[in-house]
């Protein structure tokens, strides 16, 4: 890999890390924030016993992705769960494009609220795509990064 390569390889691993890390700070601070609304929503999907759990458990497991993300020593499990967790919730999205379920509430907060379906379905493509660059060039950029200890 050529040297100019080498130099933009953690730029762009570093953005793409970024993008990741203030996608799951708005998601999970924007159900913590509005947290009756997006329980009532989960609970207009019929999900029976698993809604109280649910209503705490996402928006938990998108700050503990956040949190592992922001560190070095736990950046590559962040990732893997971050796309862990956009492809269940891609999975949600499409069954939910196909009527799998009797009614559409999006739980969703925010801004993403406001998406149709299959607006909020590309979005979590393109963040499927920035998680798996981003799990490929970690393997690239931990020989690239200098040893800060030397």
């Amino acid at each position: 890999m050529g040297a100019a390569k080498k130099r933009y390889l953690p730029i762009i691993f570093y953005s793409l890390i970024a993008l990741l890390v203030l996608l799951w700070t708005y998601s999970s601070l924007s159900k913590l924030m509005d947290f009756k609304l997006f329980k009532s929503q989960l609970e207009g999907q019929s999900l029976g016993a698993f809604t109280a759990s649910l209503a705490w458990a996402v928006p938990m497991c998108e700050s503990i992705v956040c949190l592992l993300l922001l560190s070095k020593a736990t950046r590559t499990m962040g990732l893997w769960l971050s796309i862990i967790l956009l492809i269940s919730f891609t999975a949600y999205i499409s069954l939910t494009l196909m009527d799998y379920f009797e009614k559409r509430p999006c739980s969703c907060g925010g801004v993403l609220s406001g998406m149709s379906w299959n607006t909020h379905l590309l979005f979590n493509l393109f963040f499927i795509a920035v998680n798996g660059l981003a799990l490929w060039l970690v393997k690239k950029i931990v020989p690239v990064q200098p040893n800060l200890l030397e």
